[in-house]
Parts: structure tokens; C-alpha cells; sequence
């Protein structure tokens, strides 16, 4: 078959197309169809990422249908509640095998600074196609671009980060500074209410656990006091006393003024304590499934009395995620494969990823019209979220870093360490990790 589009008005054909498809309607008469040019009829093309991600499933359909290329989705190969670890060892070892399977990959931002030399530079492709970068969340579209500047191995698709939700009723704003929030945790405990709502301290080490969130409560903590985690000749900060003193006020709030019953929480039983009007305060990542139930009155004791807002402290003090979709180097079809990028995370899929999935999606757009949230709070969630910072930016030893936090932090709260010996302990773990060798970024890497 004649291809008779370029990518540029391919690309613009997939945003029209995602658009009818998010509205489930066919054109109306009269009406010029989307062009199906079936450009890749006969490609296949397999992407790893975590399992169960149903949008995938449903975009690769959708992009079969518009260009004949076939898509299979793969998860990482572990039992599904821990697939992500299985992510990066995976596909590291597919990149360097005798017969590559893998075409795309799609998992955090932070695992390009490890997979680098394994991905395909995106420029060429989104110069050719006319992709813009603009629309996506600030921090994900930044810390893009880390290996090399200017030079961007993937493109987004979701977007994270933990935000205060309040009881404005209660509070009347948010507090701007630690000793302020700590003085309104305290005012609002007591009768079976609690100041805040907070996950448990049970397992450790599943990535979306307690460990998690309680180092993202500790993180913002740290980060708010105004250091670095790393020093400029990448040596750690947190052991010291601004470490310390984040891990003494995280341990102190969570003593005094959340519910004792917490410690088996996990982020959905911290969410319901908030929606059903017991705690004045709750940290957590503004999923679309928790905004609904916050203005569902059959759920939500707090309908229209919550607002969204930053943790207290400087602008990026707090934690920011994302991940992104590649395209490994040996791919034989680098031009599809970036295509079924494009689809994915234009701004049409980008919209039926939260509306249609409850997904976080990366772009700010669907965030702004979303029905689900009052117009204020969207605008609340896009500012704060905009704000967030990425831990260990750059760094291929970050996951090291990260689950040194989590052995620290967790134990802790659990009374087996002081914030003393927590931070000392991450930090010589941190030092270990990061003495070891890492990529040097050279200009003709």
C-alpha cells in the first residue's frame, strides 16, 4: 500500500483519531473520517512495561486499527503485586541479547539514567513528526532531559506527586510553615478525630507500600529545610542534622496525631479516614479515584470542604514521578515505534488515560477539565504538582538511594532506630552505592 501521509500529518492524524475514539462516536454525516493508512501494516512491536496497564492494551487496539502494526504488551514477568523490580534487569538483559525482543519500554523517568546507553534518542523522530513538548507537568518534561541536555530518550505518560489535602473548613488555609502545620495537627486531634491521615508501618519493600510514602513524608520534610540530599561531589547530606531533623518531626507527628490504628494502613485506609470527615489532613498523591470519592456525597463526609495545596516549605519541596515510554536502540522499527509513542501521549490519550482509565495522566489538560474535581482544586492540583522535584536526579544509583531510605525511614517509625542512627545507617548505604561507577555523560555518547 501507497504510504501517502508524512509522520508530521500522521501525527496529527493519531490526535484526531484518539479524540473519536475518547468520544465513542462515529463522524457525523458529512463529516471527513480519520484517514486510516495502515502506514506499518505487517510491523509487530512489543513493549515491556508493568502489568495489567489495561490502557496500553486498549491504545495498541486503536493503533492497529489506524495503521496495521500490531503492538504486544508485556509485563515485567514477577507476580504482579511486585513486576516493577522485575522491569529494568529485564529489559537490560533483552538489550544486550543475541535477538532483542523489546521495541519500547515504559517505566519511571529514573531508569533512563541507567538504560541510556540502550535507548534511542527521541529528537530526530519528533522533529520530523512536528511532536510537541508542551502541555506536559513541569517536572516530568524538566528532569526529561538529564542524561544529556537537550537530548530526551522518552516521552511521558503518567505523572505523580504527593500534595496536602485539607479540610478548609477546618483550617481555612494551609499552613505555610512547619511549626504552623504542626500547631493545626494538634488543634484538630482529639475525639476520635486525628490531625492527619497517614499510611502504616508495615511491609517495607513493595515500591507502592508504607516504606514508599513514608520516605516521600520524610523527603518533603528534608527538602523543605533547604539542603540537597547529595553534595556537589555527590556525597550524602541526610546523615546530618537537617537529616535528623526531618526524620524527628516525621516520627513526632506521627506519635502524636495519627489515628494508632494507622500502622496496618495502607494509602487507601489513610484516603478514607480524610473522605469520611475523621482526619483534618492527608498527604498523598491526587489519584483520580480519590478525588471522585472526595465529592461523592455517597462516600465523602468532606464534599466541597477539601482543598489541595503544597507541602509547607520553599517550591520543590517534595516528591515528583513519572514514567516515560522509549525505544530501545536495536529496535528494527524505530519509526513505528515512536508513532505508537506519539498516539499514546498526545494530548487525546492522554485525556482517556485519566477520564477513561483513572490513570495520572502527564499532560496538565486533562487535570484542568476534569468534571470529577471543582474548578478551584484542579487549578490547586496542576500548581502544586508543577512544583514537585525528582529524587536523585541524574544519578543510575538512585534506586539504591531510594531503598536506603526506605530500610531507614520505616524502622524508625517502628521504634528500632532514632533518627540518629536512621540517617546514619541510609547514609552509609549511600555511600557505598554511590562509590561505585557510574556513566559518565560524554557529548558523543
Amino acid at each position: 500500500m501507497k504510504n501517502d501521509l508524512t509522520r508530521r500529518e500522521f501525527v496529527g492524524q493519531s490526535v484526531a483519531a484518539g479524540l473519536a475514539l475518547a468520544s465513542g462516536v462515529a463522524a457525523a454525516a458529512g463529516e471527513a473520517p480519520v484517514r486510516r493508512d495502515r502506514r506499518h501494516e505487517g510491523v509487530e512491536l512489543t513493549l515491556l512495561t508493568n502489568a495489567g496497564h489495561a490502557y496500553f492494551q486498549a491504545f495498541a487496539r486503536d493503533f492497529e486499527a489506524q495503521t496495521g502494526a500490531k503492538v504486544r504488551v508485556e509485563g515485567g514477568g514477577g507476580p504482579h503485586d511486585f513486576d516493577w523490580w522485575y522491569l529494568e534487569p529485564r529489559v537490560q538483559a533483552d538489550a544486550v541479547s543475541r535477538r532483542p525482543r523489546y521495541d519500547l519500554f515504559c517505566s519511571d523517568i529514573n531508569h533512563t539514567w541507567t538504560l541510556w546507553p540502550h535507548l534511542r534518542p527521541l529528537d530526530d523522530l519528533m522533529r520530523r513528526s512536528g511532536y510537541e513538548i508542551d502541555g506536559f507537568f513541569a517536572g516530568v518534561r524538566r528532569y526529561g532531559e538529564l542524561v544529556r541536555p537537550g537530548v530526551r530518550y522518552g516521552l511521558p505518560v503518567r505523572a505523580m506527586a504527593p500534595v496536602v489535602f485539607y479540610r478548609r473548613d477546618l483550617l481555612g488555609s494551609l499552613p505555610a510553615t512547619w511549626e504552623e502545620y504542626e500547631r493545626a495537627l494538634a488543634a484538630h486531634t482529639g475525639a476520635g478525630r486525628h490531625g492527619f491521615a497517614a499510611v502504616g508501618l508495615s511491609y517495607l519493600y513493595h515500591p507502592g507500600g508504607p516504606a514508599e510514602e513514608l520516605t516521600k513524608m520524610y523527603l518533603a520534610r528534608y527538602w523543605s529545610l533547604g539542603d540537597p540530599i547529595l553534595s556537589a561531589d555527590r556525597q550524602p547530606l541526610i546523615g546530618g542534622e537537617k537529616g535528623v531533623a526531618a526524620l524527628e518531626m516525621l516520627r513526632r507527628q506521627v506519635a502524636a496525631y495519627v489515628a494508632p490504628e494507622s500502622v496496618t494502613w495502607d494509602a487507601a485506609a489513610a484516603a478514607k479516614e480524610f473522605v469520611e470527615g475523621r482526619a483534618a489532613v492527608l498527604e498523598a498523591v491526587a489519584g483520580p479515584e480519590l478525588l471522585r470519592r472526595l465529592q461523592d456525597p455517597a462516600q465523602s463526609r468532606v464534599v466541597d470542604r477539601w482543598a489541595v495545596g503544597p507541602y509547607p516549605g520553599p517550591a520543590g519541596s517534595f516528591f515528583t514521578m513519572g514514567q516515560e515510554m522509549m525505544i530501545l536502540k536495536r529496535t528494527p522499527h524505530p519509526e513505528a515505534a515512536f508513532d505508537f509513542i506519539a498516539f499514546c501521549t498526545g494530548p487525546a490519550n492522554a485525556g482517556r488515560l485519566l477520564s477513561e482509565f483513572g490513570e495520572r495522566s502527564a499532560r496538565t489538560g486533562p487535570w484542568l477539565a476534569n468534571p470529577a474535581v471543582p474548578p478551584e482544586q484542579r487549578r490547586n492540583i496542576v500548581a502544586t504538582v508543577d512544583r514537585g522535584v525528582m529524587f536523585a536526579p541524574g544519578e543510575p544509583q538512585w534506586l539504591d538511594l531510594l531503598t536506603a531510605l526506605w530500610d531507614s525511614v520505616s524502622p524508625c517509625l517502628k521504634g528500632f532506630l532514632s533518627p540518629r542512627q536512621a540517617m546514619a545507617l541510609a547514609a552509609d548505604k549511600w555511600r557505598d552505592a554511590l562509590a561505585r561507577r557510574h556513566y559518565e555523560i560524554r557529548p558523543d555518547a
